[in-house]
């Protein structure tokens, strides 16, 4: 007995020999997928694709499908499945580079593949525009003191210390007061809150992975004082939103003659902190939430240019006494 699903349904062959009802098998799922792709365009596909995953991926995640569909590979959503061949899609990325950045070509055409290959239109070995290293501003531990002081008693103040102390933009969100313990002096992490694609904030119960869940130790003195003096006895912590908190950071960094870092450059800068304190890497990944060693070291830790030069003092007063 072998058992096809297509289409979302199922429908079983038997027989005595197994090689036979493999084949029969085989044969109807190729006939199926093919008469479905005459009839079947890439849009078609995309739209089937993410209709699919709407309960399993966060709303944020949706949204940016939602953007990409409107906005990336216009043409090529119109081509039949049938017919859609690899110089198809290299040439709609070709034309993509006229308007849009290299990484935003990547992560566009990674959805339209698995949104092509999961309708059995195959998988196209395209060349993708290669990706140049971005720039990632972060604050080093001499500039953190300044950014504090520049801060002080602006609106976005209590955003951008939660940020300094880890959280993400969705976890800053959904921060509320009863995750706030000011005698020990706590943040317990535990969920996320993102905009859904009509704009409205979704509190979820699980945040990006399982090392997300996890109890933060307030390490700056300003934050405890500011969470003493705004503290309720319910809601939200953050009532600012994010967008608003980005622009205002940079305002101010720029103002300050810092790096303009956004909310989650201040995150970074948490990481490189920790770093440059010889804090383990156990530690700031219990802190700062990552469940992988390679993403903070890659994604995050942001070594201070006096750190580097105190290294190569080091080597070369070994160097000297050899």
């Amino acid at each position: 007995m072998c058992r096809v699903t297509a289409s979302g349904e199922d429908r079983c062959f038997t027989g005595p020999i197994r090689a036979e009802v493999e084949a029969e098998a085989l044969k109807y799922k190729l006939t199926h997928q093919a008469r479905q792709l005459s009839a079947r365009t890439v849009k078609d596909a995309l739209n089937q694709y993410i209709v699919s995953r709407e309960k399993v991926l966060s709303p944020a995640t949706i949204r940016g499908y939602e953007t990409i569909r409107k906005n990336y590979f216009l043409r090529l959503q119109s081509l039949p499945l049938k017919t859609l061949s690899t110089q198809d899609c290299q040439a709609a990325i070709a034309d993509e580079l006229e308007t849009h950045s290299p990484k935003s070509i990547k992560n566009a055409w990674g959805l339209f593949s698995s949104a092509i290959k999961a309708a059995g239109a195959g998988d196209f070995p395209v060349r993708l525009p290669q990706v140049p290293v971005p720039d990632t501003p972060w604050l080093d531990p001499d500039q953190i003191p300044v950014f504090l002081n520049a801060i002080k008693d602006k609106p976005c103040e209590l955003p951008a210390l939660l940020a300094l102390h880890g959280l993400r933009n969705s976890e800053i969100l959904d921060l509320s007061w009863k995750d706030v313990d000011l005698v020990k002096g706590l943040l317990y992490v535990r969920g996320a809150a993102v905009p859904d694609k009509d704009g409205n904030l979704v509190h979820k119960a699980a945040n990006k992975n399982r090392r997300s869940t996890r109890t933060v130790s307030i390490w700056i003195p300003r934050l405890l004082a500011v969470l003493q003096e705004k503290h309720q006895a319910d809601g939200y912590v953050c009532p600012i939103g994010e967008r608003s908190a980005y622009f205002a950071i940079n305002r101010i960094c720029k103002k300050a003659g810092l790096p303009e870092i956004g909310v989650h450059g201040l995150r970074r800068s948490a990481a490189s902190v920790f770093y440059h304190l010889g804090i383990s890497d156990r530690v700031t990944m219990q802190q700062l939430g990552w469940s992988e060693l390679a993403t903070m070291h890659k994604h995050y830790v942001r070594i201070a240019e006096k750190d580097q030069n105190d290294a190569i003092n080091a080597l070369k007063e070994f160097a000297a006494g050899l």
